[in-house]
C-alpha cells in the first residue's frame, strides 16, 4: 500500500517527461504550444501598461488603453474604394486561358483552408 503514492509520483514524472520531449519534437508545426506550455511555467507574468498618447501623457487605465491600441491599429487600415473594383475580366486579361478560369470556390473549401491555419 505504501508503494502506490512512490509509484504515482513516477508515473507522473514520467508523463510530464514524455509531454515535454512530444512539445520539443513538434516545434517545428506547433511552436504554440511550446511557447504557452512554457509560458505557464514562467513565474513572470506579463503585463501591459502603462502606456504614453500621443500627446505624450501616460495611461494606465484598462479603458484608456484599450482606446490607444484602437486608435493605433485603426491608423494602420485602409478603407478601399469599393465604388471603383476592376471588373474580372480586366484583372485576367493577357493571362493564359486556362489561369484561374476553372478554379471552383465555397465556403466549404474555404472554412477547411481556415481551420488549417
Amino acid at each position: 500500500m505504501w508503494q502506490l503514492p512512490k509509484k504515482a509520483k513516477t508515473d507522473i514524472r514520467n508523463a510530464k517527461r514524455n509531454f515535454e520531449d512530444k512539445l520539443a519534437q513538434n516545434i517545428k508545426k506547433d511552436k504554440k504550444s511550446l511557447f504557452a506550455y512554457a509560458r505557464s511555467k514562467s513565474k513572470v507574468k506579463m503585463k501591459v501598461g502603462p502606456l504614453v498618447d500621443v500627446k505624450g501623457r501616460a495611461v494606465a487605465s484598462l479603458l484608456e488603453m484599450a482606446e490607444e491600441f484602437n486608435t493605433c491599429f485603426a491608423s494602420t487600415f485602409t478603407e478601399e474604394d469599393v465604388n471603383h473594383v476592376p471588373d474580372a475580366d480586366e484583372v485576367f486579361r493577357g493571362m493564359p486561358e486556362e489561369t484561374l478560369r476553372d478554379m471552383e470556390v465555397n465556403t466549404d473549401t474555404i472554412q477547411a483552408k481556415l481551420n488549417k491555419l
